[in-house]
């Protein structure tokens, strides 16, 4: 009797981790275009931050050549330099509230 019961507990159970297995499957059938994207997205994210950081390393090594090229453009044509002061002034600051919220949300 009891021997019976137990077989067939096992026989569900046998049952039960086959649909898991089939329905695991099925879910990264499903999710495999959103984790290419993810990739995509990551790849893109970690060339923007390589830029970034080469970027900031040049504005660290040569700063007289950047103050050079800021005035240059000042007598050139200063009121698109103040706008685009103005511009670069909004994407730092964008830039330091997302990365407080980013490393909030333990990014």
């Amino acid at each position: 009797m009891i021997s019976k019961r137990l077989n067939k507990i096992h026989f569900e159970r046998g049952q039960l981790v086959e649909r898991i297995a089939y329905q695991r499957l099925e879910i990264r059938k499903e999710i495999a275009p959103a984790v290419r994207l993810l990739q995509r997205a990551e790849n893109i994210t970690n060339k923007a931050i390589t830029y970034t950081n080469k970027g900031l390393d040049f504005l660290i090594k040569y700063p007289e050549t950047v103050v050079a090229l800021f005035v240059l453009l000042l007598f050139k044509k200063p009121r698109s330099i103040f706008r685009w002061a103005r511009r670069g002034f909004f994407v730092w600051r964008a830039w330091g509230t997302l990365r407080r919220n980013l490393k909030a949300f333990g990014f």
